[in-house]
């Protein structure tokens, strides 16, 4: 949005996945709370606009899915810690949706380095953190609680919760991955990835998995067998879930809504049955 003068209102995209996407509303921050890699970022892509106000966006757009590794000393050194920013579905911001925004992968000595990253991603983009509790998810987990970030993690996905959700305090943070609901995940990526989003200028079809544009993704895809590990791919899994869970939850409320207007108060039945007693009042 540029104004008179050379200014521009920077747009910062922080937003979370919430119970559903919330109003359009706007809440201006100042620009000294904006990271500075990220003011810095914008500044060199824009150099001759000046930066006046910052606007955080409504949660329900953006979450973080990541895949751990378990110990910072093992065997196997070649297991990443992976974490991306996807982009829901949603009628706020409908540019790029079930595209990754952003991502970490790495594997730095201290560990508590790729929580910082990760928590640091999710307080940007104002989004939620959703990920396997096994094999390393733990050591998320009591960082969060450590440093009273709880609100932060998304609970476990309610269509994969073997017990009755009734409140949150019967929900878990996180997710349990079993072998077959991996494999499920799995199938539901390769589906995602033929996913047709449109046409290009020569008339040939664009698939999901044209826009994806981490190379380090798309070379783990290639030499991906089913048996060694892939990191990547396996936060992947993750988002594959809480995309299904985030538009099941979409249809559900809006089942709801349509519901409450077909009840025998709004519903045709009850005033075209009785429109002839109705008339008949005044006569």
């Amino acid at each position: 949005m540029r104004g008179g003068g050379g200014v521009l209102t920077l747009v910062l995209i922080v937003n979370g996945c919430g119970p559903s996407p919330a109003a359009k509303t706007k809440t201006v921050i100042a620009t000294e709370q904006v990271p500075p890699a990220v003011m810095k970022a914008a500044q060199t892509k824009e150099p001759q606009v000046k930066f006046t106000k910052v606007i955080k966006t409504p949660e329900g757009i953006y979450q973080l899915v990541f895949d751990p590794f378990y110990k910072e000393e093992s065997e196997d050194l070649t297991s990443l810690f992976a974490c991306y920013v996807m982009k829901h579905y949603n009628n706020v911001d409908p540019v790029n949706e079930n595209t990754a925004c952003g991502w970490f992968v790495g594997r730095p000595r201290d560990i508590n380095r790729c929580y910082e990253n990760l928590f640091k991603l999710a307080e940007w983009y104002n989004a939620k953190v959703q990920g396997e509790i096994a094999g390393g998810g733990q050591g998320v987990y009591d960082y969060a609680k450590t440093n009273k970030l709880l609100h932060k993690l998304d609970f476990e996905p309610e269509g994969l919760s073997n017990k009755e959700v009734t409140a949150k305090k019967n929900r878990t943070y996180l997710m349990n991955m079993a072998t077959e609901r991996k494999r499920m995940g799995l199938t539901y990526l390769v589906k995602d990835h033929m996913d047709q989003r449109g046409i290009d200028e020569q008339g040939h079809a664009v698939f999901q998995i044209h826009r994806e544009y981490d190379i380090g993704y798309l070379r783990e895809l290639r030499k991906f067998d089913g048996k060694k590990n892939a990191d990547r791919i396996s936060a992947r899994i993750v988002w594959m879930f809480q995309r299904r869970e985030k538009i099941g939850r979409m249809i559900r409320e809006e089942e709801s809504r349509e519901g409450f207007f077909e009840r025998e108060l709004f519903g045709t039945a009850h005033s075209s049955d009785n429109e002839p007693e109705m008339l008949q009042l005044y006569d």
